[in-house]
C-alpha cells in the first residue's frame, strides 16, 4: 500500500462517498464534486478517518496522475465550506451602476453600462453577491470554480478598455494602458 496524499480536515467536516462524488459539510454550507471518475485505476482508494482522508494506491508505483488534481479539489472544498470564496468587481466608468433585484425567476443583478438598455443577469444558487456601493460588487461562493465562472461571465459583458481603462475589472488588476494618439 503507497499513500499518495492525506488531507486533514478541521473540526466539524463531514465527508461522504456517493457514486463518482465527494460531497462535504461545513460550518457555511455543503458542497459536492463529482471527481472520483478522475480516478481511472482500480487500484486507488480512500481511507476516511476521524479527521483526515487519504488517498492510497495498492501498487507501489504512483502511476495515476490524476490523484493531484483530486488532492488541489479536496483542499479547495475544505476552504470553500469553512471560509468563502470571494472576488470583488469594480465598475469604472461613467454611469457605470449596479444593483440586485428579486424577479419572479430568482434574484438577478441589474448591471448599467452604458448600452441603451440594463443588463440582467440571473445569479446562480451557490453564489451570493452583494453590491458594496454603486460600483463595487463581492461575489462570494462556496467553490472557486462557481465565483470565478461567474466573475469571469459578468466582466464578459464590458472588459475593461485599452485606452482609458473603463469597464468591468477585478478590483486589484493592473491594466496596461496604451497611449493615446500623439500629435
Amino acid at each position: 500500500m503507497n499513500k499518495l496524499f492525506t488531507l486533514t480536515l478541521p473540526k466539524n467536516t463531514h465527508v461522504v462517498f456517493f457514486g463518482h462524488s465527494i460531497i462535504m459539510k461545513g460550518p457555511r454550507g455543503t458542497i459536492a464534486w463529482s471527481c472520483l471518475n478522475l480516478i481511472r485505476s482500480k487500484e486507488c482508494y480512500f481511507v476516511v478517518k476521524h479527521n483526515s482522508i487519504t488517498l492510497c494506491n495498492k501498487e507501489n508505483n504512483a502511476s495515476n496522475r490524476g490523484w493531484l488534481t483530486i488532492h488541489n479539489g479536496l483542499k479547495n472544498m475544505v476552504y470553500g465550506i469553512h471560509y468563502f470564496y470571494s472576488k470583488p468587481l469594480l465598475f469604472v466608468g461613467i454611469g457605470f451602476r449596479i444593483w440586485t433585484k428579486l424577479t419572479s425567476s430568482g434574484p438577478v443583478l441589474v448591471a448599467k453600462v452604458r448600452f441603451s438598455k440594463d443588463l440582467y443577469i440571473p445569479i446562480p444558487e451557490d453564489v451570493f453577491v452583494i453590491p458594496l456601493n454603486p460600483n463595487l460588487l463581492l461575489i462570494r461562493g462556496l467553490s472557486k470554480e462557481t465565483v470565478n465562472q461567474f466573475c469571469s461571465f459578468v466582466r464578459s459583458f464590458k472588459k475593461p478598455d485599452k485606452y482609458k481603462g473603463k469597464g468591468i475589472q477585478y478590483k486589484n488588476e493592473i491594466l496596461s494602458l496604451k497611449p493615446g494618439k500623439q500629435n
